[in-house]
Parts: C-alpha cells; sequence; structure tokens
C-alpha cells in the first residue's frame, strides 16, 4: 500500500500529547513496516522528523511559510497535485482533522479530544470557531476514526452523531521506560534541578483545564490539616500556559514558594527521573481525552491520584485514587 501521513496541523509552537503522538506513530511505523511505502507530508522548514531515515519513507513538503492570501490559494493547488502524484491508497491525518487539500482518496483521522464542545470558555472565540468548522466536518468526511479512549469515542457519537462502527478505540503506548534510566543519569539531574524532599509531581502545561490552581488550594489545606504534609515539595513541569500568571498568583497568595518548584518545560528524555524521584504523581485536569502521564507514572511504579472525570477513571481503572477535581477539599483528602 501507498500510506500518506498528515503532519501538517502540528505547531512548532504548541507542546503536548498530539506532537509526542505523532513522532512515536511515525518511529514506530518505521521499525515495523519495511513493506509498505509512507508518504509524510510536512510543511517547509519542519525539523520534527529529520529522524526519518527509512528507504520506503519519504517526506513530501506541501506548504512554506508564508501568509499571504495569494500565497496560502498557490499552496492550497500545488499540494493537491503533489499528493495526487503520490498515488495514494489512504491518507491518515493524525491530529483531529482533515488537514490537507480535498483529494479523492480514502482519509482515517485520530481525534484526540472535543474539549472545546465541553469546555469552550478555554477557548479564543477564533480558535473555538475553527475547531468547531473542522472537526465536525472531518469527522463527517473521514472513512475511519481513530479515537484515543472509548470516552472520546462516546464524545463523538454524541456531539458529531457518527456511526458508531467507523470509530475505533486505539489507546496510546507509553514510550519511555525505567530501562532506559542509569542511576548515575538519575542523580546527576535531580541535583541539575535542585530538588529535594518529598514530591507531589504534576506534569502539565499550566492550561486553566488543567487544574492548577485548585490543586494549589488543596496543597495549602494538606499543609494546615496534617503536620507530616510539611515535609511534601509540590513540583510542576510543563510548558507555560494561558493560567501561569494566575497560578504564581495563587502560590503567593498562600505562601507556597518556598514549598512549590515549577521547572517548566522538560525534555522528553529525562521525564522519567521526576516519576521515580516522586512520592506520588497527582492529575487534578477537568477534561481529558487520554491521560497519558497516568500510564507513565505506572510504568515506574509511582502512585497515582487524578480526576474522576472524563477519560481519567477508564484510563487509570483501579490503579489510581480518585478525587472530585472541583472539590479542593477531596483533591486534599485523597
Amino acid at each position: 500500500m501507498r500510506i500518506g501521513i498528515s503532519t501538517m496541523s502540528l505547531n512548532p509552537v504548541l507542546l503536548g500529547g498530539a506532537r509526542v503522538y505523532m513522532k512515536n506513530l511515525i518511529k514506530s511505523l518505521e521499525k515495523v513496516d519495511r513493506e509498505n511505502e509512507y508518504f509524510v507530508f510536512i510543511r517547509n522548514g519542519e525539523r520534527e522528523f529529520d529522524f526519518i531515515k527509512a528507504k520506503n519513507f519519504k517526506k513530501v513538503v506541501l506548504y512554506d511559510q508564508r501568509t499571504s492570501f495569494l500565497s496560502r490559494y498557490i499552496n492550497y493547488f500545488s499540494a493537491r497535485e503533489k499528493i495526487k502524484r503520490c498515488r495514494l491508497d489512504v491518507i491518515h491525518c493524525l491530529n483531529n482533522g482533515i488537514d490537507l487539500p480535498v483529494c479523492d482518496v480514502p482519509t482515517v483521522i485520530t481525534v484526540h479530544d472535543l474539549q472545546h464542545e465541553y469546555y469552550p470558555e478555554f477557548f479564543t472565540k477564533e480558535e473555538l470557531e475553527k475547531r468547531r468548522k473542522s472537526y465536525r466536518h472531518s469527522a463527517e468526511r473521514a472513512s475511519r476514526i481513530i479515537a484515543i479512549s472509548e470516552y472520546v469515542k462516546s464524545t463523538i457519537i454524541d456531539k458529531f452523531k457518527v456511526d458508531a462502527n467507523k470509530i475505533d478505540v486505539v489507546y496510546h503506548a507509553c514510550f519511555i521506560g525505567r530501562d532506559s534510566v542509569e542511576k548515575s543519569e538519575l542523580r546527576n539531574n535531580m541535583s541539575k534541578y535542585n530538588i529535594s524532599g518529598k514530591l507531589i509531581y504534576y506534569p502539565s502545561a499550566t492550561h486553566f483545564h488543567k487544574n492548577h490552581l485548585r490543586l494549589l488550594e488543596a496543597f495549602n489545606l494538606l499543609r494546615k490539616k496534617y503536620k507530616t504534609a510539611n515535609n511534601y515539595m509540590l513540583l510542576f513541569t510543563g510548558a507555560p500556559k494561558n493560567a501561569e500568571a494566575e497560578i504564581e498568583k495563587t502560590i503567593e497568595k498562600f505562601n507556597l514558594k518556598n514549598f512549590v518548584y515549577k521547572l517548566g518545560y522538560i525534555p522528553f528524555e529525562e521525564i522519567p527521573y521526576f516519576y521515580i524521584n516522586s512520592a506520588i504523581v497527582v492529575f487534578p485536569s477537568l477534561y481529558e481525552g487520554f491521560g497519558m502521564p497516568l500510564v507513565e507514572a505506572m510504568t515506574f511504579g509511582c502512585p497515582v491520584a487524578c480526576s474522576n472525570s472524563t477519560s481519567l477513571p477508564e484510563i487509570a481503572n483501579d490503579a489510581a485514587v480518585f478525587f472530585d477535581p472541583y472539590n479542593v477539599e477531596d483533591i486534599c483528602d485523597k
């Protein structure tokens, strides 16, 4: 088969699960498949996929970075011709929708979440309008849909009235493991970040729906209710996003500056060090399509406490303690 893989919706500025999914899927296909031909569609100047080396994989540049109306118009028709010349049997679009010019090829899309349908307040007007138009249209037009959890599948059916028979649930795999961590590297990296104490770890970018503010309030309550809690530190890793300023204000409000580590974005290969050195991973997110940190924490034998909402009970099953993410006292007590 001749298979197209679209990475065109990958935003070089954004970090998160979809980016990791794209890279790991292509890396894995490179390892296991030497028979089918793959055409990976990328933007001009994109370096995320420089790792592609297999002979049956070809990178195809579709768009440049110019933004004028005329340039976009030319890009569209040029891209459509390039796709036609690949003579594809199927196209897989990896990030929630069909992000390629219309062409007569069966198309599979991976849907990671429909957060905008349930929490529109977390999106700008422009982003919300864009998602509402493209997600529904893509789901209706796609030949098959991959949902990353049963929860996501149920939301697609609920919001878009798509036939359940064309949706397949394919869970994420965990791509980091304990066997890849050397003890010497572990010691060096923990000293590099100047971290000590018993760690309550929350790995997440600081979006509002990730619920850092209630977690901080719960941590403050925990320290007041239990003397032993004074031995614990709260550790945040993840790229700074739109809740960053409010998080800083909340830390100041509760006088937690000396009890919270905020490290920002951490390279993927260094994440294991924090799981191994944490007493617990806490995940108070209001909305998730999957919840990869839960699986990563379990891989390293780290206990998990997480929200009882959206996909998280499905992913954690009986291997976590659950709490109501809207209830500060419940977060504290669990």
